[in-house]
């Protein structure tokens, strides 16, 4: 029995091309999110730091990096979930998928080069928090329309 039915209430068969871009961003995330924590393990080990930052300033920034991008990105994760099945367009999905991978790219460029502020660092929590933005609103907008 189909869990989702459209207005018909007919079961929907297949995704539509913007869930298809969706689970596309959504992999992207995933794997940065690995490729960041990885970032974290490695200078651990030859540092033999198991918990904590052990003092280590650029071990602190990878973390805090890391942190930053798991503290952000499941709010645009649960949005591209949520944007197709309420049926948004699939030029939405981009807005969100390419600000929210971008805005990260260039968070974790900028806060890795300079514990202070940056371009990247900036321009990154920006577009991260556009992103947020919009979802938050289109969501809301499709859901009450």
């Amino acid at each position: 029995m189909p869990i989702f039915l459209n207005e018909n209430g007919q079961g929907l068969v297949g995704f539509t091309s913007a869930s298809s871009w969706a689970a596309s961003y959504m992999a992207i995330l995933m794997v940065m999110a690995v490729v960041l924590a990885g970032n974290v393990a490695r200078q651990r080990k030859p540092k033999r730091i198991g918990i904590g930052d052990g003092g280590d300033h650029t071990l602190l920034r990878s973390m805090r990096v890391h942190g930053n991008f798991v503290e952000n990105v499941p709010f645009a994760l649960a949005a591209l979930v949520m944007l197709p099945l309420l049926g948004a367009p699939v030029w939405a999905v981009h807005v969100v998928g390419v600000s929210i991978v971008l805005g990260r790219i260039l968070h974790a460029i900028g806060l890795n080069g300079s514990a202070g502020a940056s371009a990247g660092r900036v321009s990154g929590m920006i577009l991260t928090w556009l992103s947020l933005l919009f979802s938050a609103a289109l969501l809301l907008w499709l859901a009450w329309r």
